[in-house]
């Protein structure tokens, strides 16, 4: 039989001499995602069910934000095989809520963890940094996990201003130490809409080139706080993970906060999720 097409040009033999042709580095991909559950545990039974709903959000690092009860949050990765978590300190009023981080141990590996701003005014509740590396291409991020005032009167929108300003001075200290792939995400309690809105969101963009990732939710019409149909759940990005993130975008996972089967709401939040691809360190 024969074949009939158009001849291409030959390469020349590659000497036995020549080496082996270079390989694509190995690459892994990861989603991160941040949820407020608004009070955990709402019921008894809200560990087993927001477990449940956190293996179907499927996500290697999930940060949460109002976390009251360390037991409850216990129980819920003791219901999820393959996960480990870390919980910050809770706020010095009641109820007791607190940030904390959830990871899937087959995907990343902890480094070192660390709570932020315990002793600062502008922090009700402290925030909550890991550093992790990825599994099988050597590669690392660091993730940082906040939940901010909340509130609508001038002073509240003050101290979120203010507060902002530390955040981008810890991300500029973080990357100054040597570790320039930093996602920052969880309640910030602002949205878009806010009377000084453009000024906060600016802080974190301005001249340290970091990227407020969330506001492709906003333009493409999700929301994340369910009651006021707005984003106050945001995710933002120092240059470093350029690369990583490519062209992927957060998107909000609905059907989880308010289950299908008519079942008590888990939360008045979405969760939040994004994929990055890490590249094997060569």
């Amino acid at each position: 039989m024969a074949l009939w097409g158009c001849s291409e040009p030959t390469d020349p033999p590659v000497s036995p001499d020549a080496g082996s042709p270079p390989t694509e580095p190995a690459k892994a991909t990861l989603h991160v995602a941040t949820w407020n559950l608004k009070d955990f545990p709402a019921t008894s039974e809200a560990p087993a069910r927001v477990a449940a709903a956190m293996q179907a959000l499927d996500a290697d690092v999930i940060a949460v934000q109002e976390v009251a009860d360390p037991a409850a949050f216990q129980t819920l990765v003791n219901a999820m095989p393959g996960y480990q978590g870390v919980l910050g300190t809770p706020q010095s009023v009641n109820p007791p809520i607190r940030v904390g981080l959830l990871w899937r141990t087959s995907a990343v590996t902890l480094g070192t963890s660390e709570e932020l701003f315990t002793a600062s005014p502008l922090f009700p509740r402290p925030a909550l940094r890991a550093d992790f590396g990825v599994a099988g291409v050597g590669a690392r991020f660091s993730v940082m996990t906040v939940h901010l005032k909340a509130g609508t009167t001038q002073a509240d929108e003050q101290q979120r201003i203010d507060s902002a300003r530390v955040l981008v001075e810890q991300l500029d200290a973080i990357e100054n130490a040597g570790e320039d792939e930093v996602l920052l995400l969880g309640d910030f309690n602002e949205a878009f809409g806010d009377r000084r809105a453009a000024e906060f969101f600016g802080i974190f963009e301005g001249d340290a080139g970091n990227t407020v990732l969330s506001r492709a939710l906003e333009q493409s019409g999700q929301v994340t706080f369910i009651p006021a149909r707005i984003v106050l759940d945001h995710m933002v990005s120092t240059p470093g993970l350029k690369e990583e993130i490519g062209t992927s975008a957060p998107s909000v996972v609905t059907g989880l906060a308010a289950p299908a089967d008519g079942g008590t709401a888990l939360s008045d939040h979405h969760p939040v999720r994004l994929e990055l691809v890490f590249s094997e360190q060569r």
